[in-house]
């Protein structure tokens, strides 16, 4: 049980930034494929198709015009699709650009695999759940998606980094978080290092913190704001 005072508290980290109460919860139901689509409406089986179509495309290479090389894999893929879904792969795609008329593109800052997550949710929506399984993938992915200007799946890694906040890494997906302006999982890092500020400042993650002065300079006003009640806030007003 979760008292009201607790739930209250200036430190807690049941509560955002404004106010607002944070819940997370997980659901599972226990259904079989076909018990699935039985409840599914029809714009539901349609859109999993598509996904599966288009995951078929992107598997099978058919009618592919661009190859991408990270390190010592190639991945066909489909200019048109990529372009629609990334303005950095549009402009690179763009008429008269040395990749659309070489068709490679060489990818020397993202891991293979990281590419794969990168293309699957480019055409899928979606990105298999061993791209979450560590930290470190869930970090490149997020760098990759800020990299090549896809910020619907910069948002899916933002919500996925926030599931594995803790004290230990709290200071780290900060300092991540503000290199690469993602905003809600900078704003879930602040309440929760607030909440713990003591315990994280333990951390070698806060010493990094610490040495970073770029990010240190963006984020210290937000942290001060965050760990300092409201009664005691500093107000600084403007000239008469």
């Amino acid at each position: 049980m979760l008292s009201i005072s607790k739930l209250e508290s200036n430190s807690s980290e049941w509560l955002g930034p404004g106010g607002e109460l944070r819940l997370r919860a997980t659901v599972i139901a226990n259904l079989s494929e076909k018990e699935w689509e039985a409840m599914s409406c029809p714009e539901a089986l349609a859109s999993k198709r598509l996904e599966s179509d288009f995951s078929t495309l992107l598997v099978s290479g058919w009618q592919s015009d661009i190859v991408l090389q990270a390190g010592s894999e190639e991945l066909r893929v489909h200019s048109i699709i990529l372009g629609a879904r990334s303005a950095v792969f549009k402009q690179m795609f763009s008429s008269g650009m040395r990749e659309k008329t070489t068709g490679k593109v060489e990818i020397t800052d993202v891991e293979p695999a990281v590419l794969k997550s990168l293309c699957e949710f480019a055409y899928t929506g979606k990105v298999s759940e061993t791209a979450w399984c560590t930290e470190e993938s869930i970090a490149a992915l997020l760098a990759a998606a800020c990299k090549y200007d896809m910020p619907s799946l910069g948002r899916v890694c933002e919500i996925r980094a926030e599931g594995k906040l803790a004290l230990e890494n709290a200071a780290d997906w900060l300092i991540l978080a503000s290199q690469h302006n993602a905003e809600s999982l900078k704003s879930s890092c602040l309440s929760f290092i607030a909440g713990n500020i003591a315990e994280v400042q333990t951390t070698q993650g806060w010493s990094r913190l610490m040495q970073a002065k770029g990010v240190l300079c963006e984020v210290a006003p937000l942290l001060f704001q965050s760990i300092t009640p409201p009664a005691k806030r500093i107000k600084v007003s403007g000239p008469a």
